[in-house]
Parts: structure tokens; C-alpha cells; sequence
């Protein structure tokens, strides 16, 4: 049996309502400079408190992602339960939101994976080396629709961020059942891989 692995997302469903947050600033207000390592698939450094504003007051959410980077950031229960989940594989950032009591972090994905399959994507494209763009070094593609990724190649990685498309924070079909069971709100999940046509749930919406 394949083992199936999704990207989670922000669910646009649950869009109307609820807040959005915006990008992280350090403890005098200003833009955090280094945001680009928070979605870089590596550890960071973070040496004073991070805040989140809000771009948009309203219901709090379980998984939110800021308005531009996509940082995710989650409840600090949530954080420490997903590093149980997968143990090595996520740092967790704190950080401040407004309005909320509640500790939360920001979700740092610790590895990147080589596992992007190009002939099962629906379109690639590569982006040609550029000097000068710290926060894309290291991004081989400029654009990938239908992403898809070669399971054979993940090995244990149970959260993990595929090298060359950064962008996108990949959870194991483990950690996705978890979630579902945590009823996480505000999250959406987009399978990545190809499973055979028996293993695919008709009462999962996540199947591709």
C-alpha cells in the first residue's frame, strides 16, 4: 500500500469570519528581516520575541497562515502535539498574537526533502539562479501546479518542506489522520501523492 502524503493549507472554507494574520515583527514593531528562514525547511535562530498583528480581526484559528509569507502558525498545544507527532522534524518559534492569551508559535519545519516527481506534477517550471535573493536560494522551481511527490523517496520524514518548492509544508498520512482527529480549524489538506484506486476514500476529501 502507498503511503500518502498531503500538504496542508489554509481552508478558504472557514476564510469568512476569521482573522488573518499578518507577518511577524520583532519587539519594537519591526518587520522580522529573516522571515524567509521560517518557511525555509531548516532550523533558525530567533533570538528575540516575535509578534503577529492582525490584518484582519475575527475568529481565532487552529492553523493560520500570515497574509504574505504563509508562515504557519499554530496554538502552542497544537505545536507541542505535532512535535510529538513528528519528533525531529519541526521546530517551534514562539510567538505573540494580538489579542490572544493563548501562547502560540510559529511552525518551523526542520528538513526539506528531495522528492518533487516533475512528470507526475501537472506543470513545472525552474527558476533561473539569481543573485542577491537570499529568501530564494535554494528554490529550484519558479511554479509547480498539481504538485506530486515520489513517496519512495520521503523515508521517515513525517513533516518536512520538498527541496526546490519551499513553499509548500508536507505532512504524512499519520500526522493528517491526527489532525483530522484533532479537528484542527482553519486547515485544508491537498493529497500529494498517487495511491492506488482501492485506497482512496470516497468519504475523504483530501483524496485526489
Amino acid at each position: 500500500m502507498t503511503t500518502r502524503y498531503f500538504w496542508i493549507t489554509k481552508d478558504y472554507g472557514t476564510a469568512a469570519g476569521s482573522w488573518q494574520l499578518d507577518e511577524p515583527v520583532d519587539a519594537t514593531g519591526e518587520a522580522f528581516d529573516r522571515a524567509f528562514q521560517l518557511t525555509s525547511g531548516m532550523p533558525v535562530s530567533v533570538e528575540d520575541p516575535l509578534k503577529c498583528p492582525l490584518k484582519r480581526p475575527g475568529t481565532p484559528l487552529d492553523f493560520s497562515l500570515t497574509d504574505t509569507s504563509d508562515i504557519p502558525v499554530v496554538p502552542e498545544r497544537l505545536a507541542r502535539l505535532i512535535a510529538q507527532w513528528a519528533p525531529g522534524d519541526v521546530q517551534a518559534v514562539p510567538v505573540e498574537v494580538k489579542g490572544q492569551t493563548e501562547p502560540h508559535c510559529i511552525l518551523v519545519a526542520t528538513r526539506t526533502v528531495a522528492c518533487i516527481d516533475d512528470a507526475k506534477c501537472k506543470k513545472v517550471e525552474y527558476r533561473k539562479p539569481e543573485v542577491g535573493r537570499p529568501e530564494r536560494a535554494g528554490r529550484r522551481y519558479k511554479r509547480v501546479d498539481g504538485l506530486r511527490i515520489d513517496p519512495e523517496k520521503v523515508g521517515a520524514a513525517q513533516l518536512f518542506r520538498p527541496s526546490g518548492w519551499t513553499v509548500a509544508l508536507i505532512v504524512s498520512e499519520r500526522i493528517h489522520a491526527a489532525l483530522l482527529d484533532a479537528e484542527v480549524s482553519g486547515i485544508h489538506f491537498e493529497c500529494v501523492t498517487r495511491p492506488p484506486e482501492h485506497d482512496v476514500s470516497e468519504q475523504d476529501p483530501s483524496a485526489p
